[in-house]
């Protein structure tokens, strides 16, 4: 149980579990908690309304529930919900019927941070509120190194032309 802010005692709502069994209210902290090589499992639906730079190797089971970034409640207000950085890979497991991705997952941020982004199974779209990419890779194409974006047995949508942008070097 924990306080609320309008000082009613309710009880925590877990949202995420990684692989030693903790279990956390938001999903940063669960990333934020993970050792590189965790699994971090959803085990309801939720909002991650912030930019979260990960930079370990981590795999996000959906585990049929929705991830989401909604844009309006969002201090950047930007469609980029996980920026993979660093070398890091992020694996999603969407294999669960009705597992969703709502908001941007990136591979890289810049020239010299490159990301690796895996997507098995289940429904991408772009952030709530926001007309862009459910994808998208940054880069450099002189920088000799590069990006990947593995996308299998997944449903893309977006509302304009641009479900996956690919920009700068990287295998697709």
């Amino acid at each position: 149980y924990k306080w609320d802010e309008d000082g009613k005692l309710v009880a925590k709502v877990y949202v995420a579990e990684v692989s030693s069994g903790a279990k956390f209210e938001t999903l940063a902290e669960a990333f934020d908690a993970a050792a590189a090589t965790d699994t971090v499992t959803l085990l309801a639906d939720c909002e991650l309304n912030t930019q979260y730079a990960l930079t370990k190797n981590i795999t996000l089971e959906l585990n049929g529930k929705t991830l989401s970034k909604d844009v309006a409640k969002s201090a950047d207000g930007k469609n980029k919900m996980i920026i993979v950085q660093g070398g890091a890979t992020l694996t999603v497991d969407g294999s669960v019927e009705g597992s969703t991705v709502k908001g941007g997952l990136y591979a890289g941020v810049s020239a010299t941070s490159f990301g690796t982004i895996v997507a098995n199974g289940g429904s991408y779209y772009p952030a709530e509120g926001k007309d862009d990419c459910a994808f998208q890779s940054n880069g450099n194409a002189q920088s000799g190194a590069g990006n990947t974006i593995t996308i299998t047995d997944a449903a893309i949508y977006s509302a304009n032309d641009i479900a996956v942008y690919l920009a700068g070097a990287g295998t697709y």
